[in-house]
């Protein structure tokens, strides 16, 4: 094909002449009408029973109803390393301890609630509470040591505690925990 460059195409005289000699050869096929392609039905096999009706067993059940999921326990932050390396010292910004170590549960959680209330009003930053490393239990850990966290993050002391972290080596190890009160000015009366 012939054109000009940077244009469009356009068929030069040899090329009109060569389609003009092939489009006198061929005759046009001849138009049929159209026949509608039908989906062969099925038919049902005769050789096997029909299935059963089902029984109606949902209206002998009672509605479904799902159960609300828990609301998830968001415990305090992390105490921050500067904080943790300061504590770490024997000399550390302790200030106040409670021992609920060989408590029963009830007496514990009672004795923690009021210790940490108690310290936030006191302007106290930072405690530490002794669980005890506990019995060995299905889970490895002690009573206290799993409940206390979760206490920390309940309604009624999560608003007055920032932080937490497990206890220096020298200071209780696994069996203490640090908690770090937040600042009076800032608790929500």
């Amino acid at each position: 094909m012939s054109g000009r460059r940077g244009g469009r195409d356009r068929p030069g005289k040899d090329d009109a002449e060569l389609w003009d000699a092939v489009t006198r050869e061929v005759t046009p096929l001849r138009r049929r009408e159209r026949q509608a392609i039908v989906a062969p039905q099925e038919k049902p096999d005769t050789d096997t029973p029909a299935p059963a009706k089902k029984k109606k067993v949902a209206s002998a059940l009672p509605a479904y109803r799902p159960v609300p999921p828990s609301p998830r326990v968001v415990g305090p932050g992390r105490i921050e390393p500067r904080l943790l390396r300061k504590m770490s010292k024997a000399d550390g910004d302790i200030d106040a301890v409670i021992d609920l170590h060989g408590m029963r549960q009830d007496a514990a959680h009672m004795a923690l609630d009021r210790f940490i209330k108690e310290g936030a009003a006191r302007g106290f930053r930072l405690v530490m509470v002794i669980t005890g490393k506990g019995r060995s239990s299905s889970e490895g850990m002690g009573i206290l040591r799993q409940q206390v966290p979760k206490w920390l993050a309940a309604p009624s002391l999560a608003p007055l505690v920032v932080a937490t972290a497990p206890a220096h080596r020298h200071r209780g190890g696994e069996g203490a925990i640090y908690v770090q009160l937040r600042r009076r000015e800032r608790l929500v009366r």
